[in-house]
C-alpha cells in the first residue's frame, strides 16, 4: 500500500462477511498520511480507516464520511504531545482534522468543505 501503511490497518473493522468497505483508501489520503509520517518521525497508529456504512453507522460516522470514501483515517493519539505533534504535522498535509481525545481524523475529502477543524465528544 504504502511505505509505513499496510492494507490491513486500513480495512474496515465490522469483521461481517457481506462487508462492502471500499478495498482500499485513496492514493491521496495515503500520499498525505506519509508526509505527516515523515514530519511525525515516528509510527502511527490507525484506530479507524476505511469503513462500510454498517460500522460508519456503529462507529458514530456522519452519511458522507469521509471514511465510506476512503478519504479519512483516525489516528491514534494517547497523550496532550502526541496530539499536539500529530496536529502540527496534519496541518501540513490535510485540510480536514477532527481532534478527539485520543485520536486525530486526517481527511482529505474534496466533495466536503476544505479548512476546518472539528472536536469530538463533550467540550
Amino acid at each position: 500500500m504504502s511505505k509505513h501503511f499496510s492494507p490491513d490497518e486500513m480495512r474496515c473493522k465490522c469483521d461481517r462477511i457481506q462487508c462492502d468497505a471500499l478495498p482500499e483508501v485513496s492514493p491521496r489520503l495515503l500520499d498525505r498520511l506519509e508526509i505527516v509520517r515523515d514530519l511525525y518521525g515516528r509510527p502511527m497508529s490507525v484506530r479507524s480507516g476505511l469503513r462500510c456504512g454498517y460500522w460508519n453507522a456503529l462507529s458514530g460516522g456522519v452519511k458522507e464520511s469521509e471514511h465510506v470514501m476512503g478519504e479519512a483515517v483516525d489516528i491514534a493519539c494517547e497523550t496532550a504531545q502526541d496530539r499536539y505533534e500529530l496536529l502540527t504535522a496534519g496541518v501540513r498535509a490535510f485540510h480536514r482534522i477532527g481532534i478527539g481525545r485520543t485520536f486525530l481524523h486526517f481527511g482529505c475529502g474534496e466533495g466536503h468543505p476544505p479548512r476546518v477543524a472539528w472536536l469530538y465528544g463533550p467540550a
